[in-house]
Parts: structure tokens; sequence; C-alpha cells
């Protein structure tokens, strides 16, 4: 299945599983049950514990094996990453107001979504 053929026909996913990371607890296998053309999303039903799970298709493409857009996100999220321990580090180094705050909080793995 490539992406071009994903894009042409975006119903090919449904009845495959895929594999998500979730921080903090791992990654599971979940079954795409059904694509909602208006809202473009991937409805994923993980059999673990009947979670259920919405991707846009660009999300789906970054956890597809091989894929493009999954090479470019995890190289995206190290440079999230990275930037984020450089500011952590100055923000150490220069202090607020010269009081030294904890990097713990800032390097957290615990990160919010936006939602609508």
């Amino acid at each position: 299945m490539t992406e071009n053929a994903l894009r042409a026909n975006k119903t090919l996913l449904i009845g495959q599983r895929i594999k998500i990371h979730f921080p903090n607890y791992g990654g599971s296998w979940g079954e795409v049950v059904s694509y909602d053309v208006d809202k473009d999303l991937y409805k994923l039903e993980f059999a673990v514990d009947s979670y259920v799970h919405y991707m846009t298709f660009e999300d789906v493409l970054t956890v597809l094996p091989n894929s493009w857009f999954g090479k470019q996100a995890a190289a995206h999220q190290a440079r999230v990453v990275y930037s984020l321990a450089r500011a952590a580090h100055a923000a150490c180094y220069l202090g607020i107001r010269n009081k030294p705050i904890q990097v713990n909080v800032l390097l957290s793995e615990t990160f919010t979504e936006p939602s609508d």
C-alpha cells in the first residue's frame, strides 16, 4: 500500500491494524474501523481496553511503517526535544530574577493535545 494509493482511496486502511505509541503506556495495536470523509478522521479501536482513538489522515501517515511522513515527524520531534532541552538549560543558567527553576517540569513527557 503506497501513499499515493491511500491518497486516492483513504478507505484502504479500513480493517488494517496500526501500531500507535502512547506516552507513558507504550505501543498498542488498533484496528481502523471507519473513515469519516467530512472530518477526514479515521476511527481506531483497541481490543486491549476497548479504547477508541480518532486520527486525521496526515497523522495516520506519520505512524505507518516506512512512511516519509513518519520519518519527517520523528525528525521534527527530535528537533523539538533538542530545542526544549536548550531552552531549559538556558533558563536554569540565567535563572528568572536570579531564582533557578526546575528543569524536570520543562522536560516532562506529559503534553496536552489541542482541542476544538
